[in-house]
């Protein structure tokens, strides 16, 4: 037992000191490349800037990528030899020449502000204010169209349950049959793995409608009996994957005459505004979504003319 014990401690200042290394090699080369004041090529940036990231501002691998990401697009199409408020400007203004939104115009200059930050010449660029955009999803004659337009039972279960759920495309590829809980009309969304972790690592169980819950016990009952636990299957009775479910959603707005565009994510927009309007809380819809915050499901909020009118006419008493 003791010598497990100095072994693994053993082990975690050897990882320490490895860690330290990077960290000093990174901040001498840092040094010497200002001294010379001589400028990098572009894989050079991108290498220093990955280095800042991971030791200085110990970012998460998700917002690394994201970053670089931006940083990979910069260096494409904008000479950033020099990095100063008027070439952030210039960019500001070139992207909106491009029609970018705001959201995307900001991430991309806080990128360049990381990268000003990494190769040792720090400039702070103002940026311009995120307006939030109030999210629409499908009205409610438009989800009864695109339930009945499901092209087979497996497809109705999906649409049903991220209609009246609200669940993201990647919780439903994820979710088990063991996930759903039709006697009592649960739908728990669980973290199955690393590389299916639901949002922010948090579990919680959406209410299914019993209309959704007939769809899926429909599904379950002629569900190939293979040796996968995945709730919804694929052609090759394999677990169904995130584009494939695209797919579906595509297809089916398609054969039902929507016009706007359609994607997963959409459908669970359409679930908070039906449920907002059909009277049901704000901290109801924010439990059915999993939402940390109630700001979160405030987006949802919309007012449009027939239901101002029909509420007014109803609730409305002087």
């Amino acid at each position: 037992m003791a010598e497990n014990t100095i072994k693994s401690l053993r082990v975690n200042q050897e990882s320490k000191q490895r860690t330290e290394r990077k960290r000093i090699s990174f901040g001498t080369i840092q040094q010497a490349q200002i001294a010379v004041n001589k400028p990098l090529d572009k894989y050079a940036t991108l290498e220093r800037l990955e280095n800042y990231l991971i030791y200085t501002k110990r970012y998460s691998k998700v917002n690394i990528k994201a970053v670089m990401d931006s940083a990979t697009y910069l260096l494409r199409y904008y000479d950033l030899s020099k990095i100063d408020a008027e070439k952030a400007q210039e960019i500001e203004e070139h992207q909106r020449e491009k029609g970018m939104k705001s959201r995307t115009i900001v991430r991309r200059l806080h990128t360049l502000e990381l990268i000003s930050e990494a190769i040792g010449q720090p400039v702070k660029i103002k940026k311009p204010k995120v307006v939030k955009e109030t999210k629409v999803g499908l009205t409610l004659l438009e989800c009864r169209a695109l339930m009945q337009s499901a092209n087979s039972i497996r497809d109705r279960a999906i649409i049903s349950l991220m209609l009246c759920t609200g669940a993201r495309a990647k919780e439903i590829v994820a979710a088990n049959v063991d996930d759903i809980d039709l006697k009592q009309r649960f739908f728990y969304i669980r973290a199955h793995s690393p590389d299916e972790i639901v949002k922010n690592y948090r579990e919680h169980k959406a209410i299914l409608t019993k209309d959704a819950a007939r769809y899926i016990q429909e599904w379950l009952d002629i569900r190939p009996e293979v040796d996968e636990k995945a709730l919804f299957l694929n052609t090759w009775a394999e677990r169904l994957t995130k584009s494939g479910l695209h797919k579906i959603v595509v297809s089916t707005a398609k054969r039902a005459g929507i016009e706007k565009r359609c994607y997963s994510h959409l459908l669970r927009a359409a679930c908070a505004t039906n449920m907002l309007r059909s009277g049901i809380s704000l901290n109801d819809v924010a439990a059915q979504l999993n939402h940390r915050s109630i700001l979160s499901t405030m987006v949802y909020l919309t007012s449009d003319t027939e239901t101002l009118r029909d509420s007014i006419d109803k609730r409305f008493i002087l």
